[in-house]
């Protein structure tokens, strides 16, 4: 009774600690809201000025471009087109709904102090590329839903059905992380381990790469390459993702997107860069060997929350499909920002956890 007891009381202040955090956290990405203009480099809000003179109706984009158009349009429909400040606010609120449940959940578990300033940079990072105009806004709301959605098959059909909106909507390279998270789900119930889901993600790129220049008639580097075409010596694109071999061909195609796939989980490039982006290098590297080791860690246990096992499959299959599509370095990490929560959470639940017990919701 009196270990009981104590547990509780052990609970009940870890929960307290993770409380105070959160309202950290919020402290955190509210100055950066306020300071933006002096905090915040400019280069890092070109894509939510732009967004902006869409929502103002200053640029009026053609129904093909539906990645800027619609979420510039989705602005201005609620009226935040002039309200940049209340715009900040509410993509900042959005995913500290996910960053604070995080926190609250992982008062059950044993949390370092590295655990702890990987969430204090993942809120710093949202509220640098959240708390402005931006579709990636969108993206933490699918997290969340990830995050806190139950296990019954009626949520997972929720879940797919809001991704495929947002594909339709806004990315339609969502559609390829959507069969690849489906295909990954289904690979890890069978086999509980970290190995079959990255030969799952390598086989994915590769089948990729031989499918596209025979469906679509495109190569696979194209997409990267012409994002990149009219950045070549910008000061603003620095962090370029430039193909490792040389090449056209199918074969060299497939085996740079696997390098960039490793390059992503690994962003060792980013340390040859500046200062700056030796530190987002090093934040990277951290976190994705975390989250691998929780991953390999979680083989062996069955009383994991199925918003573990979601994670897994999401942040795998994300990082995956980027390795076709990010032009760069700093794009890679604004558009990984909402997974960023998830990602710890995958690392540290599969710590500690007692083997043989029941399902967690």
């Amino acid at each position: 009774m009196m270990t009981d007891l104590q547990s509780d009381a052990g609970l009940q202040a870890r929960r307290l600690v993770a409380a105070a955090f959160s309202v950290a956290l919020l402290a955190l990405g509210v100055i950066l809201v306020v300071w933006r203009e002096t905090l915040v480099p400019e280069k890092m809000t070109f894509d939510s000025q732009f967004i902006q003179t869409i929502a103002q109706g200053k640029v009026v984009l053609g129904s093909e471009d539906k990645s800027y158009g619609n979420i510039g349009r989705l602005y201005q429909f609620l009226g935040l087109g002039y309200q940049p400040f209340i715009a900040s606010m509410l993509g900042f609120a959005i995913y500290f709904i996910l960053l604070s449940g995080v926190s609250h959940r992982l008062a059950e578990y044993r949390v370092s102090i590295l655990d702890r300033l990987v969430l204090v940079a993942a809120a710093g990072l949202g509220g640098i590329f959240l708390a402005q105009y931006s579709k990636d806004v969108i993206v933490a709301m699918l997290v969340a839903l990830a995050f806190y959605l139950g296990r019954s098959w009626i949520s997972e059909l929720f879940f797919l059905a809001c991704a495929l909106a947002y594909a339709t909507a806004f990315r339609q390279y969502w559609y390829l992380i959507i069969a690849l998270y489906v295909v990954l789900r289904l690979v890890h119930a069978r086999w509980r381990k970290l190995w079959p889901l990255l030969l799952v993600c390598l086989a994915f790129l590769a089948m990729l790469a031989f499918a596209l220049p025979l469906v679509a008639h495109v190569d696979i580097q194209s997409f990267r390459l012409q994002a990149n075409a009219d950045r070549v010596g910008s000061e603003n694109a620095q962090s370029m993702i430039m193909p490792f071999l040389e090449g056209e061909s199918i074969v060299i195609g497939a085996a740079n997107t696997l390098i960039s796939f490793v390059q992503l989980l690994l962003p060792v490039p980013m340390l040859l860069l500046s200062a700056q982006h030796a530190v987002y290098g090093l934040f990277l590297i951290t976190l994705w060997s975390l989250f691998l080791w929780g991953v390999h860690r979680g083989s062996g246990l069955r009383d994991l929350p199925i918003a573990w096992e979601r994670g897994c499959s999401l942040a795998l299959a994300m990082v995956s499909i980027q390795a076709v599509f990010e032009p760069d370095y700093g794009s890679y990490l604004r558009h990984l920002t909402p997974l960023l929560p998830l990602l710890l959470f995958v690392a540290v639940v599969s710590r500690h956890r007692p083997e043989g017990t029941g399902p967690r919701a």
